[in-house]
């Protein structure tokens, strides 16, 4: 259990650091993103930091045409980072994406990666630190990191491989690293997700509800739905050949965390997660 695994960290984790320093006064959820990124004078610009957290920014997935999408495929087959740009082009994407459909809720990796890096502004350090700051350092979590380039796998990190059976890359891209560049132990992961459980807790305005429409509810970086009678938040997503879902039971007060090593993002592993939650073991 000591192995390293991934966790894509785009609203899940950014949801906990969110509610941190919105309860510090450091930032308010109508905050816009051009008072902590370069991007005045854009669309981009106006939009707030809270609807970044329930993806209703009206960001694109993804920034530029089939080509690239494409490109960001084949880099995902082939076990590499899909999306290696640096912080300055990530800030050139963010600049020229479209707005459409602003107060509907669609899933932007842009807009999780532009709201990592306005909560690391507000907190007055880059992302990485951010991270260490204020989930790594304040609970306790050792090997809890955003992935360096330099590092790539750590002598305790659980491997994983592409669909040809080579071993697959980090993604350690600075640009869009709030979207799935974050990595820890399952120990790490065992000690969020207790912290999550803490009734009355510092994070339990994560489950407060920011968002309806028919699809559901969204809170600060987790979905809500109604799952065998009972409200469930959870958070998933597919990063680095790992595929992982956090799912808590929030009138039971239990919770799940799996990772599953796969080189594509087509293991159900919401479903693995949801049967570990209801065992009883």
């Amino acid at each position: 259990m000591s192995s390293t695994t991934r966790l894509d960290g785009d609203t899940g984790l950014a949801g906990m650091i969110y509610t941190k320093l919105l309860d510090q006064g450091l930032i308010a959820a109508n905050d816009r993103l051009e008072q902590y990124l370069p991007v005045h004078g854009t669309a981009v610009g106006r939009i707030t930091l809270q609807s970044c957290l329930t993806h209703t920014s009206g960001l694109p997935r993804e920034v530029g045409g089939r080509c690239i999408r494409f490109k960001q495929g084949m880099a995902t087959v082939l076990g590499r980072d899909p999306q290696p740009q640096d912080v300055a082009e990530f800030m050139r994407h963010l600049r020229e994406a479209t707005v459409t459909d602003a107060g509907v809720c669609r899933y932007s990796t842009v807009g999780g990666a532009a709201l990592g890096h306005a909560l690391a502004a507000a907190a007055g350090v880059n992302y990485p630190g951010l991270v260490q700051e204020h989930l790594a350092t304040a609970l306790a979590c050792p090997t809890l990191r955003v992935e360096e380039a330099v590092k790539h796998h750590c002598v305790d990190d659980a491997v994983s491989y592409t669909v040809f059976g080579g071993r697959a890359r980090s993604w350690t891209g600075r640009g869009y690293a709030p979207a799935g560049a974050i990595r820890g132990s399952a120990q790490d992961f065992a000690t969020i997700l207790t912290a999550l459980l803490v009734q009355d807790g510092p994070f339990q305005d994560c489950f407060k509800t920011l968002h309806t429409d028919s699809k559901g509810r969204v809170a600060a970086g987790f979905f809500v739905d109604k799952t065998n009678g009972r409200d469930m938040a959870w958070h998933s997503g597919f990063a680095a050949g790992f595929a992982s879902h956090l799912i808590i039971d929030l009138e039971r007060c239990r919770g799940a965390f799996v990772s599953v090593i796969t080189p594509t993002p087509t293991v159900d592993v919401e479903v693995l997660a949801l049967e570990t939650l209801e065992s009883d073991g």
